[in-house]
């Protein structure tokens, strides 16, 4: 595991975003881009091509590849499609990663005719990327100012506790690196992430974690003076013989204690230790003892449940989860998270992987053995069960699972708040007034209705025919 870019440390890469590109190409396109030049015709197009950047996902190169290819395109040893035609629009394409989000890059299309619509589509493409940016700055923010800072104030850290906060604040310093980069290129146009949205990390709550380290100035003598009335009920009724046997036993405890303490690591040395402490592991008994609220540690793992009726979201916050609760969180986060393959998928995969290391440009780790597809199906499965056989999960596992189950909670109050709406008022001429109360009113202004006198109901009387008289 290594720790993240500190702030500003993704600005130190260079200002070009698209590496594999001819650096007259690259030129071109930033000219294009800075300048809004895409559609001037007063140099002839054969000595001035037109460039035009387009971002995309870089899933999909893959596919563009093997297109230029079956339409004629040559691949270059930098990585550039050429047309072999002199004649056609299209005359280059070539890419680059982006250096701001991973899983993006940009092409570098360059063409005989002027393209349409540029500036409209990245004018866009800016747009969609700020609000991304934004979203995911303010994302690291509160799960830093809610899930970890309140924690730890002014309190030095070992263990699972540092290896949690520094991931905390990693990623909060990785967010407001890549914000401030995208505000620092000229993409970006009037689509910039606002100043207000960026934490000021030389300042409270913002101080980076402190490691509890071994210091020459703390003596154990120090310790157990202060340990010594902690204990003092269980001293009160000894033997002063045995009240001395106390204080060797708190003198030795805070010598082990002291000795145990780790030295400051710095360079090559704090990462390997950080590494090592990744792949370590946490059981879910400590776990659920560091959420309680009397424990006065960092929860490593805090409940995030749907708020209910007759309890307060802070009351709900304390509950802690049982170790149950863990278990279940801890097998859903494996299940969903392991990769599910097809054995064309995987096979595949490995092949590239295999021709990126035979050119140079993926470094092996481990005997470099290819595993089958079977094998690779057992070892995922067989780490899903050492977890659950053995009640214990990595530190990095936990500290995505519990990044996870924030943003998923987070994410849902956003959006609840954004579907919610104040009702509508209706206009003043439009309410209904009060019927009037007064006694002297009429039945028609005081809202009743008029009373009417009950219909007279006629009772007929049946006569006999004339002539039938008996």
């Amino acid at each position: 595991m290594t720790r993240f870019p500190k702030q500003g440390a993704a600005m130190k890469q260079p200002e070009a975003s698209v590496a594999p590109a001819s650096n007259a190409t690259a030129q071109r396109s930033a000219t294009s881009v800075a300048t809004g030049s895409v559609g001037q015709t007063s140099v002839p197009e054969q000595v001035k091509p037109q460039p035009k950047t387009v971002p995309l996902k870089s899933g999909k190169l893959p596919q563009i590849f093997r297109r230029l290819s079956a339409i004629g395109f040559n691949c270059a040893s930098d990585g550039r499609y050429v047309n072999p035609s002199p004649g056609a629009n299209i005359q280059e394409i070539a890419w680059g990663h982006d250096r701001i989000e991973d899983n993006c890059v940009w092409l570098v299309v360059t063409a005989r005719k002027p393209f349409a619509y540029t500036a409209a589509a990245l004018e866009r493409f800016a747009q969609r990327r700020q609000v991304e940016l934004e979203r995911k700055l303010r994302l690291a923010t509160e799960y830093w100012l809610r899930t970890v800072e309140p924690y730890i104030k002014d309190r030095p850290l070992r263990g699972a506790e540092l290896y949690v906060a520094l991931q905390g604040y990693d990623r909060l310093q990785f967010a407001a690196g890549r914000a401030r980069d995208w505000n620092s290129t000229k993409e970006r146009g009037c689509f910039a992430v606002p100043d207000e949205a960026f934490p000021d990390f030389g300042k409270e709550p913002f101080l980076e974690p402190q490691e509890l380290c071994r210091d020459e100035n703390l003596k154990p003598e120090t310790l157990a003076a202060i340990a010594a009335p902690l204990i003092q009920n269980r001293a009160a009724k000894l033997t002063p013989s045995a009240v001395v046997g106390v204080a060797h036993e708190l003198l030795m405890a805070a010598e082990r204690y002291v000795k145990a303490l780790p030295e400051k690591k710095h360079g090559i040395e704090e990462l390997k230790e950080l590494f090592d402490k990744g792949i370590s592991t946490v059981t879910f008994g400590e776990i659920e003892a560091s959420n309680k609220k009397s424990s006065g540690q960092l929860p490593l793992l805090p409940p995030v449940a749907q708020r209910r009726k007759g309890i307060s979201e802070q009351e709900q916050g304390e509950k802690p989860l049982s170790v149950a609760a863990i278990r279940e969180a801890v097998r859903r986060y494996l299940d969903e998270h392991t990769p599910r393959l097809t054995q064309e998928e995987y096979e595949r995969d490995q092949e590239q992987t295999a021709r990126l290391a035979k050119e140079g440009k993926l470094v092996m780790l481990g005997s470099g053995k290819t595993r089958t597809y079977q094998e690779w199906q057992s070892d995922n499965q067989k780490a899903i069960d050492d977890c659950m056989e053995n009640n214990h999960i990595s530190l990095t596992d936990l500290c995505a699972l519990r990044r996870e189950r924030f943003e998923r909670r987070w994410e849902q109050r956003v959006a609840i708040a954004a579907k919610r709406k104040t009702p509508r008022r209706k206009p003043r001429n439009q309410r209904r007034e009060n019927p009037p109360s007064s006694a002297a009113s009429s039945p028609q202004t005081a809202g009743k209705p008029e009373k009417r006198p009950p219909t007279k109901t006629v009772k007929k009387i049946s006569r006999a025919p004339a002539g039938r008289l008996p």
